[in-house]
């Protein structure tokens, strides 16, 4: 299975726990900027993007 994909799962299945009543979501976020390093360190690149409110101020 392509290491993206493990890594969308393993999001989903933390989400689905819905560990605290607010939260979750920037919780989650923590594990996957984590992970996606990892694979960005064994070789993986990636889009670089900038949110639309940092372009529009």
């Amino acid at each position: 299975m392509h290491p993206i994909l493990v890594i969308a799962i393993f999001v989903v299945m933390l989400l689905e726990i819905h560990q605290f009543q607010d939260g979750n979501g920037r919780l989650s976020r923590v594990p996957t900027t984590l992970l996606l390093l990892l694979q960005m360190r064994a070789g993986y690149d990636y889009v670089s993007y900038a949110s639309l409110e940092a372009v529009i101020e």
